[in-house]
């Protein structure tokens, strides 16, 4: 348990001033260890994974010169060779994608619930105590 300060023992004696309640929330204030944020750090990732959701393996093939354009016209007929081969994958790859951003989103919200379930509890306890 807390360890029982002089606030807390005149309270037993007697009726609690205002500075004891004062005394009692800077004493286990400092003992509070530092605040981390967690779910403030997941959300900022949330919108960076929604724009990398999607993998594309149609990139543009430029062409200036018609050496180039050659160049590009052999790479788009092995593209549509390869496709039955490359589309499964990426295909598989944004399905993945679409996966992990719900999973993360679904434990942004767990989190946050279990976080505001905490702090009833806690706030629960604390007037308890008074």
């Amino acid at each position: 348990g807390q360890p029982t300060s002089p606030a807390l023992q005149r309270r037993e004696t007697g009726p609690i001033d205002i500075k004891d309640i004062q005394y009692v929330v800077r004493e286990r204030a400092a003992a509070e260890p530092p605040a981390r944020f967690p779910d403030l750090e997941l959300r900022a990732q949330e919108q960076p994974l929604g724009l990398r959701q999607r993998v594309s393996a149609h990139w543009p093939l430029p062409a200036h010169s018609l050496q180039e354009r050659g160049v590009a016209l052999l790479n788009k007929s092995v593209r549509q060779y390869l496709r039955w081969y490359i589309n499964p994958v990426v295909e598989q790859q944004n399905s993945a994608n679409q996966t992990i951003s719900v999973a993360l989103r679904t434990f942004i919200r767990l989190d946050a619930q279990r976080r505001a379930e905490r702090a009833v509890k806690r706030h629960a306890n604390m007037n308890s105590e008074f």
